[in-house]
This record gives structure tokens, C-alpha cells and sequence, in this order.
């Protein structure tokens, strides 16, 4: 609101016509609302969000006249001349009683006394900060939460007279950070097994448009409990993210790794034969075993072992048997004594 504004006071007659006419529908100094409901609204913004109002004043609306439960619209015209032969007319200039502004001089410019609800900066520059700008790297400023700008919307939230829930950006801006997060494992960075089910489903088909292969990769921590158990929780965290990023270092940006979960792996490679999954799987079994070598612990401790599956077009096997073939093939690398690369039943 300005600093500073023309009063009026009136009696019945209202506002002069002529500040009426020069201000639009809805002004920095005015705001025209039609119609009784409005009322409410008006009530809640002086006695609950106690807005600094300067002036309220009730005009008969002749708009609503032309309502069909007035009656026909051809007696429009008379049930105009009748509302303004029984109405007071408007003064064009204030009309005044002389007891209420004895100490009011009419048309003073005055300053606004603020109410004193102004909330911390702080606050303000925090809810602006969960809000996030435009791409543009500018403000949103989109209006859509009822605020001319997000500073208008952050004050007002910040002062409780509204919630993050009504600003359509903030929303988006969660549901983003929830499909992220849906999509992202937490501690790895790999794709969640959810991506890797969408993503098999999605490899099975197009093969079998294509024609062209595909192959899995299961891979499994051989050691990882004992991690756990001589050096602690954090440390078997370290060795996840190095064995993730160890399993992401070795595929292609068409491919996928996802953590199956626990200390599981899986990789998708596309377009790729048993043979050249069996070069992938050598390449992070061997780089993890260095992994752990070079954060310090005992020799064929941080190890891995691979089972690798692959999908024929025409042939199988489904989407979930494919993964079932890789699982089978990395129990038997285990069985041979861990750190090694087994394969599984082709598609037959």
C-alpha cells in the first residue's frame, strides 16, 4: 500500500464519482468488489489479517439489475429509472458531516500508520528460498496463489495468512523432488529398482521390435556383512558408493545401473552380447576389487561377484526371467569362491 493517500469522508453519498471514475476495477488505492459477497472477504482482511484499510464504502450495484429473477430483460431500462429516483445520487464532491470531521480537514494527504505485523526478513527470505526462481532466474511473480508477486505471497505466508500449498511453482517444485527421489537411490546415486523394472519392461520390448539383444549384470558384495560387522555401518556405506560408482564408471550413457537393493546391483547393458557383458563384468569386478584395496582393507575383502544374463529377442526370457537367469548365474560365481563372473542360461 502507498505511504500515503487522498481521504475522503463521506456520508451515504460515498465516494466523490470522480475518484470512482479515474481508478480501474482493481488499483494499487482501490479495489471494487461487486456484489454482498464480497463483504465477508472485506471483514476478514480488517478483523483477522488487520490489513491497513484507509476507507470502505458500500455502493448500490446497479449491475446486478439485468438478473433474471428481477424480471424480464426489456423492464431493464425501467428498473434502472427506479433505482435512481429512489436512490440518494452520488455527490461529485465529499460529502460531509460536520460533527464527524470537526477535526478532519477533507482531501489532506496523510501518512498510513502501519499495524505492525511485519514479519522477520528472515522468515520472508526462507519461505522466497523454498519457492525457487523461474528459469529464467528471476522470480515466478505468476500470480496463480492470488499475490501480485512472491514476495507479496512470501510476507503473507510468513505471517501465517497463507500456506505453501497454495503457490503452484512450490508444488511442482516438490513433485520434481519426489519423482527425483522416487528415481535416485539415496546413498548410491544408481537408479532405484523401480527405474530398473520400467527400464527392463521397456528393453524386452523394444528388442523384440529391433531384433537386438540385451544383457544383465548382477552384481553382489561378497563380503559386505563382515563390512558391516569389524568396521562399522559408515564404512560399509563407503564401500556401496565406491562399488556404485565402480559399476557406473564401466557402461555407456544408454545403459543403466541401479542398486537392486542391499548390496545388490544390477546393469543394463542395450544392444550388447553375452560376450561383451562378460568384458563389462571382468572390468567391475576387478576395479571394485582395487576399490578396496586402496581404502585400506585386507586383501579379497571388498570383492564382487557377477552373474550375467542374456535377452534374446523371440527366444526370452521375460522381463523378469531375465533377472532371474542373472541371479541364478551370480550364485554360481559365488559357489566357484566368490570374486568371480559366472553367466547364465541364454534365452532358449
Amino acid at each position: 500500500m502507498p505511504e500515503e493517500r487522498r481521504r475522503h469522508l463521506s456520508t451515504a453519498g460515498g465516494l466523490p464519482l470522480e475518484v470512482l471514475l479515474e481508478e480501474t476495477q482493481a488499483s494499487r488505492r482501490f479495489r471494487k468488489v461487486r456484489g454482498l459477497s464480497g463483504l465477508g472477504a472485506i471483514a476478514h482482511a480488517v478483523a483477522v489479517d488487520r490489513l491497513d484499510l484507509g476507507f470502505v464504502d458500500i455502493l448500490p450495484c446497479d449491475g446486478c439489475l439485468d438478473h433474471p429473477l428481477l424480471g424480464p430483460r426489456d423492464e431493464l431500462f425501467r428498473r434502472r429509472e427506479i433505482v435512481g429516483a429512489t436512490e440518494p445520487a452520488r455527490a461529485k464532491l465529499p460529502v460531509v458531516l460536520e460533527e464527524v470531521a470537526r477535526d478532519v480537514q477533507v482531501a489532506e494527504a496523510f501518512p498510513i500508520s502501519k499495524n505492525g505485523h511485519r514479519p522477520p526478513a528472515e522468515a520472508v527470505d526462507a519461505i522466497l528460498k523454498e519457492i525457487g526462481l523461474a528459469p529464467n532466474g528471476k522470480p515466478w511473480d505468476c500470480g496463480a496463489c492470488g499475490y501480485r508477486t512472491c514476495r507479496a505471497f512470501a510476507n503473507a505466508a510468513a505471517l501465517g495468512r497463507t500456506t505453501l500449498k497454495s503457490c503452484p511453482p512450490y508444488l511442482d517444485k516438490q513433485a520434481r523432488q519426489a519423482q527425483l527421489q522416487a528415481a535416485v537411490d539415496g546413498l548410491t546415486g544408481l537408479a532405484t529398482y523401480r527405474v530398473l523394472r520400467d527400464r527392463l519392461a521397456s528393453e524386452v520390448a523394444r528388442s523384440d521390435r529391433t531384433g537386438d539383444p540385451f544383457a544383465v549384470l548382477f552384481v553382489d558384495l561378497d563380503n559386505f556383512k563382515k563390512v558391516n560387522d569389524e568396521f562399522g555401518h559408515e564404512a560399509g556405506n563407503e564401500v556401496l558408493r565406491g562399488a556404485a560408482k565402480e559399476c557406473g564408471a564401466h557402461i555407456r550413457t544408454t545403459d543403466l545401473a541401479a542398486r537392486y537393493g542391499g548390496d545388490e546391483f544390477v546393469l543394463v547393458l542395450v544392444r550388447t552380447r553375452v560376450d561383451g557383458a562378460l568384458g563389462v563384468a571382468d572390468k567391475v569386478r576387478a576395479t571394485v576389487e582395487g576399490m578396496g584395496r586402496t581404502l585400506g582393507y585386507p586383501q579379497g575383502l571388498v570383492t564382487v561377484s557377477v552373474g550375467v544374463a542374456e535377452f534374446v529377442p523371440g527366444r526370452g526370457p521375460e522381463t523378469e526371467d531375465v533377472l532371474v537367469a542373472a541371479d541364478r548365474a551370480l550364485y554360481r560365481a559365488k559357489a566357484s569362491g566368490r570374486n568371480q563372473v559366472a553367466t547364465g542360461e541364454r534365452g532358449a
